[in-house]
């Protein structure tokens, strides 16, 4: 969807580029819908949401027993069940945003969890948790590899100003592999 029609697909994968505006095409799409009375109960859909989202924490928590994982893996696992309520949890790009994706499970506990990208996926990491963490004045995780850490390791002068818990968990990994 181009609201100009180009067809800007570096993937060159595009069947068919339509030439509308976004909105316009959204609400023509939910007129479309109302007209044929499409509804659904939100209950049901958050529910079985909830449903396959158990059966996936499930899986992984039988799976990762009987399988012998990396160290690294498995911290973003232990560190959801460490984490106090009300905290916040920066994750960094790459390896640690992958290990929570693959390896974290669902924790009932009030967590606000973060991951921005940077121009270069590396920089800005720290800076962004530690503002995260003065702003908020909660307590704040932030899961980085050593080459975010390194790329903005100047902003820790910062650290004088977070009025809470501020920790930060290095994983020195050679880069997570970037440059093998």
């Amino acid at each position: 969807i181009n609201e100009f029609g180009d067809n800007a697909d570096p993937t060159r994968t595009a069947y068919r580029t339509l030439g509308v505006s976004p909105e316009i095409l959204l609400e023509k799409l939910l007129c479309e819908l109302h007209r044929v009375k499409f509804k659904r109960n939100r209950n049901d859909f958050a529910e079985e949401i909830i449903s396959v989202e158990r059966m996936i924490d499930a899986y992984k928590k039988k799976y990762f027993t009987k399988i012998k994982f990396s160290d690294e893996s498995l911290l973003v696992r232990q560190i959801l069940n460490l984490i106090p309520e009300k905290s916040n949890l920066f994750i960094s790009n790459s390896t640690p945003v992958r290990d929570l994706d693959n390896f974290g499970q669902t924790v009932d506990k009030d967590i606000k969890v973060y991951n921005n990208r940077g121009a270069s996926g590396i920089d800005g990491i720290t800076s962004t948790a530690i503002g995260i963490a003065m702003d908020s004045k909660q307590p704040t995780v932030l899961i980085t590899g050593d080459l975010s850490f390194y790329y903005d390791i100047n902003t820790l002068v910062n650290l004088r100003n977070v009025k809470s818990t501020f920790i930060i968990v290095l994983i020195n990994n050679n880069g997570g592999g970037l440059f093998r």
